[in-house]
């Protein structure tokens, strides 16, 4: 790129003083504006770089529901849901903290309650970003679950579980979050009317969870979070096939203050039931109010 080119490109008073510059000492200030020019661009091109990978990531996520959409094939069955969740945490000290959950899950096609749910579980800090958890939930819900049933039966089940999990952060605003989990599912049992009263509690199945979560943090009080779950099974209940689901998902978190912050997701769960004769894919949306008490 000559010096002429950088001179049409600039103002008349600006092109004046490079003029009298190079005509004082030229090769050393030609070789300086050269210079600092090809660092200009250099900056410039960086900076469209990161836009491109902001705007690649952001049309990952919100491509999430759309390919979720075509499931409508014999075989097949597509629900949507409403999950609403307050998620309350209490800190005992640095290393040990209560936590209690309570979710109502409804359909929206037709409108119809599908379960509710509460966990309480203990969490322990063990350090360098590993934490473990134990603790136990209790579900009602309607049997058969699905949103189309003429009627139904309520159900217990009673689901302690273990788990171990991992965050690290990659950078100054991505972090990652790796869960693992073991679930213990016990059921309540059929009478001789086919209803679910007086015939005591079994367990059935074993349940294997891994979750891996990518969180961007945008701001202060905002981040972006996506994630994928694995989830295998075993147990006298289950088939041949040890598959559970999948399920992934994308929302946002925002911290209104100190002591609560709100989240809402969209998740995607492939859900093969049976032997594998249907595949329900259900489309959830999740509401989520964090409360943390915060002991001083």
């Amino acid at each position: 790129m000559s010096l002429n080119h950088v001179q049409a490109h600039c103002a008349p008073e600006t092109a004046k003083v490079i003029s009298r510059a190079v005509s004082l000492n030229g090769p050393t200030i030609t070789r300086s504006i050269l210079s600092w020019q090809h660092n200009t661009v250099c900056s410039i091109r960086t900076a469209k770089v990161g836009r491109y990978w902001y705007c690649f990531l952001f049309s990952v996520i919100i491509s999430f529901p759309v390919t979720a959409q075509n499931t409508s094939a014999p075989g097949r069955r597509s629900d949507q849901l409403l999950w609403f969740r307050y998620h309350l945490e209490l800190p005992l000290n640095k290393q040990w903290q209560l936590e209690q959950e309570v979710e109502e899950r409804a359909y929206i096609y037709p409108w119809s309650h599908a379960e509710f749910r509460m966990r309480s579980h203990l969490v322990r800090t063990l350090g360098k970003g590993w934490k473990a958890d134990a603790g136990f939930m209790v579900v009602w819900e309607l049997n058969p679950v699905e949103p189309y049933r003429e009627a139904g039966s309520p159900r217990i089940e009673l689901r302690p579980h273990q788990q171990i999990s991992y965050a690290h952060d990659a950078g100054e605003h991505f972090s990652f979050l790796h869960t693992y989990k073991l679930e213990e599912r016990f059921f309540q049992q059929e009478n001789r009317e086919g209803e679910y009263k007086n015939a005591g509690i079994a367990f059935e199945r074993m349940r294997y969870r891994y979750e891996l979560e990518i969180a961007w943090h945008i701001t202060n009080s905002l981040d972006l979070k996506i994630a994928d779950e694995i989830v295998l099974q075993t147990g006298p209940e289950v088939g041949p096939n040890p598959f559970d689901r999948n399920e992934a998902g994308a929302g946002f978190t925002l911290k209104l203050s100190e002591a609560f912050a709100f989240s809402t997701f969209y998740r995607y769960r492939y859900n093969p039931q049976g032997y594998g004769e249907v595949v329900v894919h259900q489309h959830i949306g999740q509401f989520i109010l964090t409360h943390i008490i915060n002991k001083k």
